[in-house]
């Protein structure tokens, strides 16, 4: 069979099971029924939902599953199924949030922001909408690029009338339980004025905690300015996950 686009997709919900056949189920196919319980602190009868997985979503319906269907359909566990005349049976998983890197040309300028997402299409859909708030005019992305895991600290503030660079940092992080690091990009003037504002949140996080560490030494590692535009607010990005999550 010849491998087809989405673009020509041909998607039928239906309860006719004569316009089944030779189709591939698009969607997990549920039996749902209700069961009633009393609830035994207030006596109230109390209705709760129940599904089972009648056939996975990618799967031919041929004669033998058209019979499984006809059977649920007659005894009132579904009301349609819904059908696709391509197999598509991989599942897309968004991963748990990262940093993105989103090259943008603006101006006639690339520019790199950094952001957090948990795919290409979430960090593509924030760098938009950042710039068209941001920056007048018309603009692409040219490149998207995940990053290692690290912060970016976006919240600091200092007055200083020296020139401001985006630097990476990394750090080690010493306790009385052990040390592990950290890397860090944080806008500085230079990259000890870096790890003075990384100590400074490390410190301030630590105390936010319900049993903060006593003790918590920093030590640099490493420090290199990044080619950086703008980094994107971590409460900005988090509204993308949580409409992720509505879906």
């Amino acid at each position: 069979m010849k491998l087809q686009t989405k673009f020509e997709e041909e998607v039928l919900i239906t309860s006719d099971v004569e316009l089944m056949k030779g189709m591939y189920t698009r969607k997990r196919v549920l039996r749902g029924w209700s069961e009633d319980f009393i609830d035994e602190d207030t006596g109230e009868v109390v209705s709760i939902e129940r599904h089972e997985i009648v056939m996975d979503r990618g799967i031919l319906i041929d004669n033998s599953n058209i019979s499984i269907l006809q059977f649920h359909l007659a005894a009132g566990d579904l009301e349609s199924v819904e059908l696709s005349n391509q197999k598509r049976d991989g599942i897309f998983y968004s991963s748990m949030g990262s940093i993105w890197s989103v090259t943008a040309s603006i101006n006639g300028k690339n520019k790199n922001i950094y952001l957090y997402a948990n795919s290409p299409d979430m960090a593509l859909a924030i760098a938009k909408d950042f710039i068209e708030q941001q920056y007048p005019g018309g603009f692409g992305i040219s490149s998207l690029k995940e990053m290692a895991m690290m912060h970016l600290l976006t919240k600091l503030s200092q007055e200083t009338d020296g020139e401001l660079k985006f630097y990476k940092i990394e750090v080690e992080i010493e306790n009385e339980a052990g040390s592990y690091n950290r890397i860090y990009i944080v806008r500085a003037t230079d990259a000890e004025n870096a790890k003075a504002l990384i100590d400074a949140y490390v410190i301030s996080e630590n105390n936010k905690l319900e049993t903060p560490v006593e003790e918590l030494h920093l030590t640099l590692l490493s420090a290199s300015t990044v080619p950086c535009e703008a980094m994107i607010d971590f409460d900005f990005c988090n509204k993308y996950f949580e409409a992720d999550k509505e879906k």
